[in-house]
């Protein structure tokens, strides 16, 4: 009498995307003399589990046909579904018991899954989020930012929630939301967030390829005189993008968050205006004293972290900030002082570049 018909092994994806079809197949069967009579008549019986954290979590033992197809000696998960999401499956082949299996993680390609677009009506909702995320920041006290992480978080946190593209590039390379691909071993979001957060800095908002489009190309004011026709384009998430150095790099960035439009003949600093310019407040990130983000350098040494990543101890960020541009005064009011050199340094108007992501 010949031995049982055994199942020795199974073959198949290791990793699978959510959404994309995996195939698995018989590739060995333990009995030397079984011929392909056998093989024909055999019923392969076929059986996925899920676990998490090397817990099990659930058995498909009849297996629904809208989810599954299987041909001869191969089993088809035709979509893998959205909710197997952070989930191991093992996916196991048999005849009268499941002697051989394959385990294969979920993934998904992309840091969120983007169905949506950039419609007028998303670009509308994210001005007036702007507006809230500032607000909720400028409220909750201890959260810390630099200037390009505060502005990159506002826009990230939107498009995750509305299932939109976007698309960062920096000197390290181009991340794309959609196609961002890793393992679901750990959190998803936060893997794309904080590459993009640690490799992009200020100056690579000034990519008008991809990060962001041109409002105003060259200093709003020149000569004492101000660009009123730049600055009334302004819309809420627009960015300031201030020089300091005079090296033709973005130093600083900050976030539009209101505008108050003021009629001729009446100004916040008592002054009429020879046009209608409107009063704008922006929030953002910032880096402390000098002496603190010199602090904060030395550590990078004692504590192996890196000053310029959100999630160390010794990162540069301070809380949320937030000032007004008057610029029919020309002036610039943060935490009660007033000055009129900011605006003298704002020389690009930037917008998100939502059509072309």
């Amino acid at each position: 009498m010949s031995d049982p018909l055994l199942i020795k092994s199974v073959t198949g994806p290791k990793k699978v995307l959510l959404g994309g079809r995996a195939a698995y197949k018989v590739k060995e069967y333990n009995r030397a003399d079984t011929d392909v009579t056998d093989k024909e008549k055999l019923t392969i019986k076929w059986r996925v589990e899920l676990f998490r954290a090397g817990r099990w979590v659930k058995s498909y033992k009849i297996l629904p046909a809208s989810m599954f197809t299987i041909k001869d000696d191969t089993f088809i998960i035709r979509k893998v579904p959205q909710e197997w999401r952070y989930q191991e499956i093992h996916v196991y082949a048999f005849v009268d018991k499941p002697v051989s299996y394959v385990v294969a993680k979920t993934m998904t390609k992309g840091a969120w899954i983007v169905n949506r677009s950039w419609s007028s009506q998303e670009i509308s909702d994210y001005k007036k989020y702007s507006q809230t995320f500032a607000g909720y920041y400028l409220k909750s006290k201890g959260e810390r930012f630099v200037c390009e992480d505060f502005v990159l978080t506002s826009m990230l946190s939107f498009a995750k929630q509305r299932n939109l593209p976007l698309k960062i590039e920096n000197g390290t390379g181009k991340y794309d939301a959609k196609l961002y691909d890793y393992d679901h071993g750990a959190t998803k979001f936060e893997s794309f967030e904080h590459r993009v957060l640690i490799t992009t800095g200020a100056p690579d908002l000034m990519n008008f390829r991809t990060n962001t489009t041109i409002v105003k190309n060259g200093r709003v004011i020149t000569a004492g005189k101000v660009d009123a026709a730049a600055i009334n384009k302004v819309q809420s998430g627009d960015l300031f993008l201030l020089e300091y150095d005079s090296d033709g790099q973005a130093n600083h960035v900050q976030l539009v968050t209101d505008i108050v439009r003021v009629p001729p003949g009446a100004s916040a600093a008592g002054k009429a205006p020879k046009a209608s310019i409107p009063i704008i407040a922006i929030a953002q990130g910032n880096f402390p004293s000098g002496a603190t983000t010199a602090a904060r350098y030395v550590l990078r040494f004692y504590l192996q972290g890196n000053p310029n990543d959100p999630d160390a101890s010794n990162y540069y960020g301070v809380e949320v900030q937030e000032a007004v541009y008057d610029f029919n005064a020309q002036t610039y009011t943060r935490n009660g002082s007033t000055s009129a050199k900011p605006p003298k340094q704002i020389f690009f108007i930037a917008r998100w570049n939502y059509n072309g992501w």
